[in-house]
């Protein structure tokens, strides 16, 4: 019953990382072009990335002697027939439903409208990857900022060194009000990062 457990607890794992894997795929799917979104871009397609490798980890559970990497990268630079083949494969391995869920990450991405700046800010301000933050804020840049500002903002104080510093880059290009620029620079200059600090001080020189 060992077994069991271990499989049971597999597929468990297989459909909660396919899941997270579908979702940055959605994301990915969703960036408009063009350079503002770049940073993003890249988080997101690290995060389907490293969900994917923890895939394939957990299918090597099932039957080791299968090279599951090189078996995805053919379904997803292949055809409809090279899907279909190494489906089957999967299939023998995991049963129709679980193959099903690995296939659809290796199809071609949707292209739909792309999203916008809100629905990002909605779906990531909370994301505890620095990185996606990051990117997310480069998004914000000018454009955004009247409206999204709040969340700029937030992550002035945000525990992620990267976070504070591509925050307060973005906030100090665009923050209209000029005492609260020199508000902040003065909190700023005191942080543990030093490119914060450096930006800061940079700042307050010309103020």
């Amino acid at each position: 019953s060992g077994d069991k457990e271990l499989t049971a607890f597999a597929r468990e794992q297989l459909g909660e990382y396919a899941r997270q894997a579908g979702f940055y795929r959605e994301q990915l799917a969703m960036l408009p072009d063009g350079g503002q979104a770049d940073a993003l871009r890249l988080a997101c397609d690290h995060h389907f990335e490293l969900r994917l490798q923890v895939i394939f980890k957990v299918l090597r559970l099932f039957d080791a002697m299968i090279d599951y990497e090189k078996l995805f990268r053919v379904a997803a630079e292949g055809g409809e027939n090279a899907r279909a083949e190494v489906g089957e494969v999967l299939e023998g391995v995991l049963g129709q439903a679980d193959a099903e869920r690995i296939i659809s990450l290796a199809k071609p991405m949707p292209t739909g409208e792309p999203a916008g700046l809100g629905h990002f800010v909605e779906t990531f301000r909370g994301s505890d990857s620095r990185w996606v933050l990051a990117g997310l804020l480069w998004m914000v840049g000018a454009d955004g900022y009247a409206g999204h500002g709040d969340f700029v903002r937030d992550s002035l104080r945000h525990d992620e060194a990267v976070v504070r510093e591509t925050a307060l880059e973005i906030f100090l290009a665009n923050e209209p009000g000029g005492e609260a620029v020199a508000k902040q620079c003065e909190l700023s200059v005191m942080d543990t990062c030093e490119a914060v600090v450096r930006l800061a001080k940079r700042k307050l020189s010309t103020l």
